[in-house]
């Protein structure tokens, strides 16, 4: 292809420097050994005279192509298309993950509204009738269901998460529901109790009232946690 472009129609070169790069190619290709074909390459006869080729561009290879296009380990246009499929799949999946993700932190924010309302609502309650809740007597917890018995201090009862009342996150004993009961620098409150850990089942989960050290369900093992009255009911084991 040099000797092609910059040659004349009588085969004269058109100038010395093309002359001189023209016998250079020759004696490089005498050299090879009989029936050897000079197999184009990063080191054929032609790259042993001019030299590397420079970064962004091939020599004789027109615009466009680079080395890594012609000497690399370039992929296929099937297989490009294949990974910018699975890029694109991967990223609408994390996409989907953070949307979920995204919906159950507004669920959980949504729950704690409601039950900071319930709270409000309860203490207001008692504020109206006179105090009664304070004076309900510490044995006597909540008005169980027609046949069924109330909860007692001492019983075994079931602790329910906020967010999912339907996942048991521990059991324990019950201390009471006493309001003005200190627990973990603050007063239990109407509606509230005090529960002891006993079993962990739940590790993770945080604690509605943390103090402390006591961040999660398995911190709080063998320690008084103030828990909403809604969220337990009496172990059944």
């Amino acid at each position: 292809m040099f000797e092609h472009c910059y040659i004349d129609s009588n085969g004269n070169p058109g100038n010395d420097d093309v002359a001189t790069t023209l016998q250079a190619l020759k004696e490089k290709v005498s050299q090879l050994p009989p029936s050897s074909n000079d197999a184009v390459g990063r080191d054929d006869a032609f790259a042993q005279v001019f030299g590397e080729d420079k970064n962004g561009r091939v020599r004789m290879y027109g615009l466009g192509v680079t080395p890594s296009d012609k000497w690399g380990n370039a992929p296929s246009r099937s297989t490009c298309q294949r990974i910018v499929m699975e890029q694109k799949a991967a990223i609408s999946k994390m996409e989907e993950k953070f949307a979920e993700q995204d919906q159950q932190l507004k669920d959980q924010a949504k729950e704690l509204v409601e039950l900071k309302a319930m709270v409000c609502q309860q203490q207001n309650s008692g504020s109206k009738t006179g105090g009664s809740i304070n004076s309900t007597s510490s044995n006597h917890v909540s008005k169980p269901p027609i046949g069924a018995r109330s909860l007692q201090e001492g019983d075994w009862v079931d602790i329910f998460s906020l967010f999912d009342p339907t996942k048991c996150l521990a059991i324990g004993r019950l201390q009471g529901i006493d309001p003005s009961k200190v627990v973990g620098g603050q007063s239990l409150g109407p509606c509230w109790c005090e529960i002891l850990v006993q079993i962990v089942v739940e590790r993770s989960e945080q604690l509605i009232r943390p103090y402390g050290l006591l961040q999660t369900i398995e911190d709080a093992l063998g320690a008084p946690i103030a828990w909403p009255l809604k969220l337990i009911k009496i172990h059944e084991d």
